[in-house]
């Protein structure tokens, strides 16, 4: 699955993901980040990526 072009004022919204035609979900960016930072199996490089997001999103949100 892919979402693509999403805005920096959009990394916390939720997106309704349908499966197999009648499962939906939402997520977000913020759910993967919050998923791969609680898993604990993360490469420093990856985490040092998802934190500079994280951080992002939130210096967006404070404009």
């Amino acid at each position: 699955m892919q979402i693509d072009d999403i805005a920096a004022h959009e990394l916390k919204d939720g997106f309704d993901v349908v499966f197999d035609g009648e499962y939906t979900a939402t997520i977000s960016v913020m759910t993967y980040i919050y998923n791969a930072l609680a898993n604990g199996n993360a490469k420093v490089n990856s985490l040092n990526v998802l934190k500079a997001i994280y951080a992002y999103s939130n210096a967006v949100d404070a404009l």
